[in-house]
């Protein structure tokens, strides 16, 4: 087993000699009872947690020790086992040390099971794309816990890049306002479109929320030439392409589908031109999970060799949660947090189409 049994008692003494400082690091860090792999270890830090809520500040191995035997869960030599965990700290200003080692050694053995377990369930060739969403599931999960606790930042660092920004504008360069978009009004506007950001678009059944992001997407995609991901849920993709068409074109999609081209051939043939080989691809399969989206477009951005520009979500309230047995609003809850830890990952701002009820329209107060 991947541990380190010196690590987790000094960790345990540190907790003995300075309870309140040291149960508040170890807290911040999240430190739970799973870190420690020796029984007596584990059952001593969920006392001395239980202690603490019940207002014992300072926790001595003889309190630890009477609280466990009163609970039955103390193990035979336990007390001689705490004194000598007190006796063995060097000092406690060397407590951050010990904690980052236990959380190493923690991540190391739950990135090891990991590994084993999807070793051994890809012995099952009928179950190899189930084995894998579930295994970048649990990668994104522990690498999104290893982002929380980077280095910030220091304001002073932030205000000179800032500083630098507003200069180049008023020296000449492009506003600060985010990806442009089609619509001139819309860009003065608009600067939340920037790198990182989760923007909603919400709107009721059959009121443009698909036609106004794949104008969007076409914009950034034909005219920019940049790379843009479309993750439909509800249309299919030669339905997508049809509409795009037929916006490009200047042709209406119902006298596209009947064959009256209105003497647009031209604009026809160039409209295609530039969808087909623009850099935009549609993705309309009926699964669609924040970690799938994050999957396909470090895919998507390794074949282009640059970052995603936009990625559009058509629409959340059909993506699939990753506990089926949470209530929905629950799901999308934390559907929405992980599509936002998505975006600060890509590097680019994800548009998510939001459906709204129509009992809005029987409201006398609308």
């Amino acid at each position: 087993m991947i541990r380190c049994i010196d690590t987790e008692r000094m960790v345990i003494g540190c907790l003995l000699l300075r309870t309140p400082k040291t149960l508040a690091d170890c807290k911040e860090r999240g430190i739970g009872a799973e870190h420690f792999t020796i029984p007596m270890h584990h059952r001593a830090y969920v006392a001395i947690c239980e202690l603490a809520e019940l207002g014992t500040e300072d926790v001595d191995p003889i309190t630890l020790a009477d609280y466990m035997r009163r609970n039955n869960t103390i193990l035979p030599g336990a007390d001689l086992h705490y004194l000598h965990c007190c006796d063995s700290i060097p000092a406690p200003a060397a407590l951050p040390i010990y904690i980052d080692r236990l959380v190493n050694y923690y991540r190391a053995r739950v990135a090891h099971e990991l590994f084993e377990t999807a070793r051994e369930e890809s012995l099952n060739p009928y179950a190899i794309e189930q084995t894998l969403e579930e295994a970048e599931g649990k990668i994104f999960e522990l690498r999104s816990e290893i982002d929380k606790e980077k280095i910030s930042t220091s304001p002073k660092h932030i205000m000179l890049k800032v500083i630098k920004e507003i200069q180049d504008v008023v020296e000449g360069a492009e506003p600060l306002t985010g990806l442009e978009t089609p619509w001139p009004d819309l860009s003065h506007h608009l600067v939340s479109l920037m790198p990182g950001s989760l923007l909603y678009l919400g709107g009721r059944p059959g009121m443009g929320k698909t036609e106004l992001a794949l104008g969007l997407a076409g914009h950034v995609a034909i005219d920019q030439d940049l790379p843009v991901a479309f993750f439909s849920l509800e249309m299919s993709s030669e339905q997508l392409v049809t509409r795009l068409l037929a916006m490009r074109s200047g042709v209406g999609s119902s006298a596209l589908r009947r064959g009256k081209l209105q003497g647009k051939e031209k604009e026809l043939t160039i409209a295609a031109s530039k969808i087909a080989n623009c850099k935009m691809e549609i993705f309309d399969g009926a699964a669609c999970s924040p970690l799938t989206i994050r999957a396909t477009c470090n895919r998507m951005a390794a074949d282009h060799k640059q970052k995603l520009a936009l990625v559009v979500v058509d629409y959340i309230q059909l993506m699939e949660g990753s506990n089926p047995k949470q209530e929905r609003r629950q799901q999308l809850d934390q559907i929405s947090r992980s599509l936002k830890l998505v975006a600060k990952d890509l590097g680019c701002p994800i548009l998510c189409l939001s459906q709204l009820s129509r009992k809005l329209e029987s409201r006398q107060d609308r």
